[in-house]
Order: C-alpha cells, then structure tokens, then sequence
C-alpha cells in the first residue's frame, strides 16, 4: 500500500507545535499556584516523562510498522479492549481539539476580540481546518512547515524582548526546589504538558524518516519544553510568583511589558491573540486527522473524507458553545488523568509485554 510521506523537518514541525499548544494555556498559572517560583521542576519533570513516552511510542511503532494501533494493540489487549482502547483514543483526541480551541478562544476574548461571538470565529476557522483535511495528509504537512517558520520567528520576537524586564531573584528562594508539593493532584502537571508524542501512533505509518525519528523527536520535545519553560519563568521573573499566579493569563500579561515604538500598534500582545488562532487551526487539523484515523481503524470500510467531514461538523457543533475559565480547568485536569491511562499507563504495559514476546506477533 503507498502511503503520503511526511518529511523529518514537517514532522519536527508537527511534534513542536503538537507539544506546545495541546498544552493548556493557563499552565503557567497552574504551576504558580502549585508550585509558586518552583513550578520549572513540575515542568521539567513533566519533559522527562514526556520523553520516556516518546521513546515508548517509537518503539512501539516500530515493532509494529505494518499495522495500525488497533490491529497491534490487540496482541497485547485482546481484541475487545484493543477496541475499546481505541474508541477512547478517538473520543479523546476529539475533546483534546474541542479543549484546545476553547482554551485559545477563553484568551481571544479575554485580551482582544471581546465582542466577537464565538460562531463567527467557528465559521472562519473550520472550512479552513475541513479543506486541509480533504487535500490531504501531505497537504496540512506543508502547510505545518510554512507556518512553523513563522512560529519561529513569532516565539523570539516575544520572548527576549521580556527579559529586559525580567528579574531572576524572583525565583528565589530555591529552598528545597517544592519537591514536597510536587505529590497528589499536582503530580497530574505531567500529563497535561507535552502531549505531542501521542500524535506518533497514528502518522509512523507515513514517516521518510527511520533510523534518526527518536533523536528528531526527542529534539522537537525539546524545543517545545524550552519554549513552555519560557512561559512559566517569564511571567513570574517579571512579576513575581505572588503577582503572576493572580492572572488568568500570566505569560498573556507579561507580553504587556513590552512596548514595539517601531510598529504601528504598541504592545505586541495585541496580535498575540491572532496568532492563537491560527495555531488553533493547525491543533484541530492534528486532532481531528488522528481521530479520523483511530474511527477509520475500527471500522475500514469507511472512507476518511467522509468521517473527517462528519467529525468536523460535530466539532463546530461543540464548538459554539462556549466555556467558562473553571469549566476549562476542570477539563484540563479531568483529562489529564485519562492521558495518564491512554498514553502512559496501556503503552507502558504494552512494552514491556512486548520485551517477553519471542516472536514479532506482526
């Protein structure tokens, strides 16, 4: 069977974007409110985990290069639950699109457009995120590396300006890092941070790349982990931890200590929210694409421009209704916790099983 190819650089594209925005935005005020000045070491915690997943993925998908998760996931759970484990990836990666839009929407209307209605923005973003789909899996590929550059530039342009207004002693003291605050509910920071790694299950199939995925892979996490470190420090070296964890969007308000004279509007912040949404675009196409892929596995006669057409309607049918700042954090942790299970927990089991098999089951 041929399948559309994603280059190494269009996957690094992937896996960075996937890894910072399926992350909730408010994060930083999660950990603040943790973890006060030490919620870096939930963070790079949460990196650790993220890589160690990362490598459960590659591996896996590597053993099983042939077969979709479903088919291999059956070797291991037997075939209802294998059934089961992936309806739950499919409902899941839907909530992660519809959670994702709906955090980036709560900082839409929070700092810029506050009078717009939430429909409006779902019908200019949806047949944008429907026609990627239809063209394609090489298509939205593309379309990652031509934004992911701009990604690039749009990331240094709003974090060095703030450390001229960053004070490092904010940080301190270390004391003993809040490794006594890091049990409980605030040890879930590790599974709603760097989610990215779950996109592999379903693009492997389509990779030019083999021999080098888990070194470019674990890069990509990288980036993104210095990137999402960025988010947490400068908000708190700017304002101090105390100050920082009493906003809705700390990392949003500390992009409002940097005036740009040179432009024709002052603060940068106020195309921050734009550039939101059309990240939120690029989240959809993922989640949307590997929610399509995992119901298309259990049910092959389907065609999938037909269930990303449908899976689409659905979503701007969710979409339109708008979520307050508690519902969002309620998801984001109630999620976190399935994640733990789907994407920590099962491949972990399924790996080691794996190490005890003699024979490749494919």
């Amino acid at each position: 069977m041929s399948y559309p190819r994603i280059s190494a650089t269009e996957w690094f594209v992937i896996l960075t974007v996937s890894s910072i925005a399926m992350g909730p935005i408010r994060f930083p005020a999660y950990l603040a409110k943790q973890m006060d000045q030490h919620g870096w070491v939930l963070l790079l915690a949460a990196l650790s985990i993220s890589l160690w997943n990362t490598y459960i993925a590659v591996a896996l998908s590597r053993k099983h290069s042939g077969e979709s998760i479903t088919e291999w996931s059956r070797h291991y759970l037997g075939k209802p639950l294998a059934a089961v484990y992936t309806l739950c990836i499919a409902i899941y990666f839907f909530v992660w699109g519809m959670l994702t839009f709906a955090e980036h929407w709560l900082l839409t209307s929070y700092s810029t457009l506050k009078e717009t209605p939430v429909y409006l923005i779902v019908l200019l973003m949806l047949p944008v995120v429907l026609y990627m789909l239809l063209q394609g899996l090489e298509a939205w590929a593309r379309l990652f590396l031509l934004l992911g550059y701009v990604l690039v530039i749009w990331l240094i342009v709003i974090n060095l300006p703030q450390l001229v207004n960053s004070d490092f002693s904010n940080l301190l003291p270390l004391g003993n890092f809040g490794i006594d605050k890091m049990a409980g509910m605030n040890a879930l920071t590790i599974f709603y941070l760097f989610k990215g790694f779950a996109v592999l299950y379903f693009l492997y199939p389509y990779l030019k790349t083999e021999k080098r995925l888990f070194g470019l892979s674990a890069l990509a996490t990288g980036v993104a982990g210095m990137e999402l470190l960025f988010a947490f420090l400068l908000p708190l070296t700017v304002f101090g931890a105390k100050t920082a964890k009493t906003f809705t969007f700390p990392y949003q308000e500390s992009m409002e200590t940097v005036p740009f004279y040179l432009l024709p509007f002052e603060k940068l912040s106020f195309i921050a929210p734009l550039f939101f949404v059309l990240v939120t675009i690029m989240i959809l196409i993922v989640s949307i694409s590997c929610c399509t892929q995992a119901i298309c596995s259990l049910f092959p006669r389907l065609r999938e421009k037909t269930v990303s057409t449908l899976i689409t309607i659905m979503m701007g049918l969710t979409l339109l209704q708008s979520l307050s700042v508690h519902d969002v954090d309620f998801l984001v942790l109630s999620t976190a916790i399935v994640f733990g299970i789907l994407f920590f927990l099962v491949p972990n089991y399924m790996w080691m099983v794996s190490l005890f098999k003699k024979e490749n089951p494919a």
